[in-house]
């Protein structure tokens, strides 16, 4: 359950950039990663000084609830929650790794016909899928520490969110000043 409450924080982020690259939106591209870009600024700040992003929760408690009665008592709404924020984050840094890998792999494919528009559903999930894979190997390579990992994990309760706020806004803001000083700056 942790590949798919991870794969569902990765999705929530790139359905809507699936859906825009769909809608053939390429010329305005450099616009949407600006929003994107304030977008992650706001993921930062939130989880910098809430420790939480308000929909993401949102996400999280409604999908958690829609799980069975004995997965909810195992696995409480907290813990789900940090999977699908895992997912969210590695969405984020997949994107300031590779920007058009989902409107590539998703839109480009959308746009090239009806068999392409049939397929990219399919596509996306891959890219869910993957994500939540990766997520569940990741949070897996800590239990080789034993009860190491425990120690620091406990340690660091308060300390981890706002650090990855502080990050996340960041390179958010580095991302939007490229950008702003980059493609968008050479087009006038």
């Amino acid at each position: 359950m942790t590949m798919w409450a991870s794969s569902s924080g990765f999705l929530a982020w790139a359905i809507p950039i699936a859906i825009l690259s769909s809608l053939g939106l390429g010329a305005h591209w450099i616009a949407i990663e600006m929003i994107l870009s304030i977008i992650l600024v706001y993921h930062g700040v939130s989880m910098l000084t809430r420790g939480r992003v308000f929909e993401i929760d949102l996400l999280s408690r409604f999908l958690h609830s829609k799980m069975g009665h004995k997965y909810r008592e195992w696995r409480d709404n907290k813990r789900f929650s940090e999977d699908v924020y895992l997912g969210l984050w590695l969405a984020w840094l997949s994107w300031l790794i590779d920007p058009s890998m989902i409107a590539q792999g998703v839109g480009s494919m959308a746009r090239s016909g009806l068999l392409g528009v049939s397929l990219s559903p399919l596509m996306l999930i891959g890219f869910g899928v993957s994500a939540g894979l990766v997520v569940a190997i990741l949070r897996s390579i800590p239990l080789l520490l034993g009860k190491y990992a425990a120690i620091i994990g406990l340690l660091s309760v308060g300390v981890r969110p706002r650090a990855w706020g502080v990050s996340i806004a960041i390179m958010g803001l580095w991302t939007l000043m490229s950008i702003s000083m980059g493609p968008l700056a050479s087009s006038f």
